[in-house]
């Protein structure tokens, strides 16, 4: 009896992505403008990472991506062959969570995946996070939502790179 070993590229669980709103927002976008260019890979906003294989005889791996898929990809060296989630990918889990609900225009969960609650004392203390970036997280929500296109449950490229203007003049 043999025993073959295969390689498996790991997930980079040490490269550090952005950890403002609008920086991890406009990584994505520039990733999945790459990504969605090479065949290997279909967008699919319904899965991270999920690979699938041709048996037609040919071999060939392709992968469904979302937004934070194709940062995955990119940036943490995911192998098209592994389907991964966000937990396989250690401090930067939290992060592709938030870029997944950016994708999605859930701005405030978002920034909780990134921060915390935005805060249990809202609205009695206005000085808290709540009052303070409530209206900008609404402000990109909407301008998301505008450009959205439900058949591909996203928005288009464009209002992401606009909400991350947005959240970048508050200096999220």
């Amino acid at each position: 009896m043999s025993t073959q070993t295969v390689a498996v590229a790991l997930p980079n669980t040490l490269v550090a992505l952005p950890s403002k709103l609008s920086a991890l927002l406009r990584l994505a976008v520039e990733d999945v403008m790459v990504v969605e260019q090479d065949p290997r890979y279909v967008l699919d906003m319904d899965w991270y990472h999920q690979p699938s294989w041709d048996f037609s005889g040919q071999g060939r791996v392709t992968c469904r991506v979302c937004l934070a898929g194709a940062v995955m990809v990119r940036d943490l060296n995911a192998d098209i062959s592994q389907e991964l989630i966000p937990l396989k990918f250690g401090v930067n889990a939290s992060k592709l969570r938030a870029i997944d609900a950016m994708r999605a225009a859930q701005f405030a969960t978002a920034y909780e995946h990134l921060h915390g609650p935005l805060s249990p004392r809202w609205p009695r203390d206005p000085a808290c996070a709540a009052a303070v970036y409530l209206p900008v997280l609404e402000e990109a929500k909407v301008r998301v939502e505008a450009g959205w296109d439900f058949e591909d449950r996203r928005a288009d490229w464009s209002s992401y790179l606009a909400a991350a203007d947005i959240l970048e003049q508050a200096g999220l």
